[in-house]
């Protein structure tokens, strides 16, 4: 065999042995990427050549089919990052990434090294259920919805502030212990050299019907006025009278009836984020008042059946029927009284 048919022959073999593996252009079009793409993930580490060294002479970078695998298992069309994940959801970031560091999580996901980095990445679908899951919640006002957030713990009262290295802070979760910063950033620390919150009151919990709703938005800056009340809120009403929910933008705030020691202003704050109940002020204090007042009465059967036919055409529950028929008959007693004058 001569030399130019030795040669032909070895770019012949090489072609062979070449095409067993995926070239560079490949790659690109099966994760829908760009060649540089690709380029830019070999060059960061995140995915191996088996020709590093001869890519040049090559025509490009080549991979193997165990290697395709393997990226498509971390890279693949059903993986998202964090940003991607978050906006298929419709939530921020760092509520996601909330969810997803709860325990237990309230979405699954993975760390994996993204070059140098450490990234954590979704699945699609859990992103899509998720979505549907919050979209549930939302829909029905009256549902609590959200993470419940203890009131007190690991020394720490929800909502406190003080300064901890050299800037203040406002706590935002006592279980994990989680501070917001003057700057908005989460800090989480751990070197036990967080100073000691005073105890909520914890006034006894007295059994009466009805409930206060609040939902307030998060504040941008940790010396709102808002956290302020809600400090004292929970100071003043403590662990047995009301409830904290953490959804993405707001706090949806449950409080049993009762009182605590505030302003004016703090009312008309309250009156502000208000859902359901009542509120007034007398002296220092700010009394919480729900809208339903319990009364036992004896209704006729016939009146019961006339309600409960009402409250079925008129999608109702019964108290709800009740209370729209007595609305409606006082109006008309009260319009009846004018035309007669």
């Amino acid at each position: 065999m001569g030399l130019y048919s030795y040669l032909d022959y070895l770019r012949c073999e090489g072609s062979k042995l070449m095409s067993k593996y995926i070239s560079q252009k490949e790659m690109a079009n099966l994760f829908g990427k760009s060649v540089n793409t690709i380029r830019l993930w070999v060059d960061k580490g995140m995915i191996t050549a088996i020709n590093a060294d001869t890519y040049r002479s090559d025509g490009g970078y080549r991979f193997s089919q165990e290697e395709y695998e393997r990226v498509k298992r971390l890279f693949g069309t059903d993986v998202l990052f964090l940003k991607d994940a978050a906006e298929l959801v419709g939530v921020t970031k760092q509520y996601l990434a909330m969810l997803a560091k709860a325990d237990p999580p309230e979405i699954p996901s993975q760390l994996i090294m993204y070059g140098r980095q450490e990234r954590r990445v979704f699945r699609k679908a859990d992103c899509l259920m998720l979505k549907e899951a919050l979209k549930a919640k939302n829909t029905h006002q009256m549902r609590d919805g959200g993470r419940e957030l203890q009131l007190y713990n690991n020394d720490l009262r929800l909502f406190d502030n003080f300064r901890y290295n050299e800037q203040l802070v406002i706590v935002i979760s006592v279980e994990p212990v989680k501070l917001l910063s003057e700057n908005g950033y989460t800090i989480e620390p751990n070197d036990g050299s967080l100073p000691v919150s005073n105890k909520c009151l914890n006034f006894p919990y007295e059994k009466r019907a009805g409930s206060i709703i609040f939902s307030f938005p998060k504040p941008e800056s940790i010396t709102s006025e808002i956290y302020h009340l809600l400090e004292r809120m929970v100071f003043y009403l403590g662990t047995k009278n009301v409830r904290v929910f953490d959804r993405e933008s707001t706090y949806y705030v449950k409080t049993r009836k009762g009182e605590f020691k505030g302003t004016l202003s703090d009312v008309e704050l309250l009156n502000k984020y208000k859902l359901e109940g009542q509120l007034s002020f007398h002296g220092e204090m700010v009394y919480l008042d729900g809208e339903t007042i319990t009364r036992r009465s004896h209704l006729k059967k016939t009146v019961v059946k006339s309600v409960e036919k009402y409250a079925e055409n008129h999608n109702m529950n019964f108290d709800q029927a009740l209370n729209e028929l007595l609305r409606k008959a006082l109006q008309s007693d009260r319009s009846n009284k004018f035309d007669e004058e």
